[in-house]
């Protein structure tokens, strides 16, 4: 993976941490899933949290920390996500309404500096609402960088 495609995908999970998504990883021979919970540096953090058998009965929560890819640690970390081709037309709609009607408020509108904030809110929305679905808007799944999510490969589904 070159510095270039870890900042990208970086970049993109950062805009997508309120909206849990999963991340596959590899370590060494062990395969696992986990929920993103935040980023340090370069770090993807994941928590784990149990109810400890103690007397104290409380929540421990544990924090672990992967690195997106380390050849030297034998580690590839890649978010679930789903390619815009699999949105369903319900979706589309949904998108295109949420995108559509920002995008006619500043045509309408008539003033040049009120288009482009309401053209850069709409844009805004659109990207929260296509994180928040979990798309791949980024072409992430071509690179290589993120792995689709199938009917039969959904960590989403309950």
């Amino acid at each position: 993976m070159t510095s270039e495609e870890k900042q990208l995908l970086l970049k993109n999970l950062c805009t997508r941490l309120s909206y849990g998504v999963q991340i596959y990883c590899e370590k060494g021979e062990s395969k696992f899933n986990f929920t993103l919970y935040g980023i340090r540096g370069k770090m993807l953090i994941s928590k784990i949290t149990y109810e400890e058998k103690t007397y104290l009965k409380g929540i421990v929560s544990k924090h672990f920390e992967y690195p997106i890819y380390s050849s030297f640690l034998k580690i590839i970390c890649k978010p679930y996500l789903r390619s815009m081709s699999s949105m369903t037309e319900e979706e589309e709609n949904e998108w295109k309404t949420l995108f559509m009607d920002e995008l006619l408020k500043c045509s309408i509108d008539g003033a040049y500096p009120k288009n482009i904030i309401h053209l850069s809110t709409s844009h805004s929305k659109s990207i929260d609402w296509l994180n928040q679905h979990h798309f791949d808007y980024c072409g992430l799944i071509e690179k290589g960088l993120a792995i689709e999510v199938t009917y039969e490969n959904n960590p989403y589904e309950e």
